[in-house]
């Protein structure tokens, strides 16, 4: 039997967490924080939007959905959440010179490894032109799906807020969640 040692543990939870430049997001407990399937065959996220119209949640919400093993479904703030099994994150907007593009909360049940709830929070302040703001809102969906930042700015997720970043998730990030839903 071969002993591992402390290094490789943590190199083999590094590659566990990562796929290529793509990232999840931990909590104390896990590797990646994820939804329950509540009864479904796979988590179902409702994106109940209340924020202004030059937000393109919708179409980012769309491109998320094609990743397997997850459904993403917008849903207009007057239509509200369709319950269980459906999650509901409220995406809104505000106005603030706070430093951030946008904000995502989360929070977890007891053990650290689900989602109790999250929400976004899209800042009008900083919002640039339709791709940053693409950008922005595709970033803080893929937070709330389980993601931490991406080191490619051919993912919506890059770490930092640049010229040139894609407004679109990444194959690295797919694979991702594909492996953990």
């Amino acid at each position: 039997m071969r002993v591992r040692s402390a290094a490789s543990e943590v190199s083999a939870q590094v590659a566990a967490c990562s796929n290529g430049t793509a990232r999840t997001w931990p909590s104390s407990a896990t590797c990646i924080v994820r939804w329950t399937y509540s009864g479904a065959v796979r988590p179902v996220i409702d994106f109940v939007d209340s924020s202004g119209a030059e937000w393109p949640v919708g179409r980012a919400v769309t491109d998320w959905n094609k990743v397997s093993g997850i459904d993403s479904i917008y849903r207009a703030a007057s239509t509200g959440c369709d319950g269980s099994p459906a999650h509901c994150v409220r995406v809104s907007d505000y106005s603030a010179a706070d430093g951030a593009a946008a904000i995502t909360n989360r929070t977890l049940h007891s053990a650290q490894t689900y989602y109790s709830s999250a929400s976004v929070k899209l800042n009008d302040y900083y919002a640039g032109d339709e791709t940053d703001r693409w950008s922005s809102a595709c970033h803080e969906l893929g937070h709330v799906l389980g993601l931490d930042h991406n080191t490619s700015k051919s993912s919506c997720l890059y770490y930092a807020q640049a010229s040139g970043v894609s407004k679109y998730h990444s194959g690295d990030d797919e694979v991702l969640l594909e492996r953990y839903y």
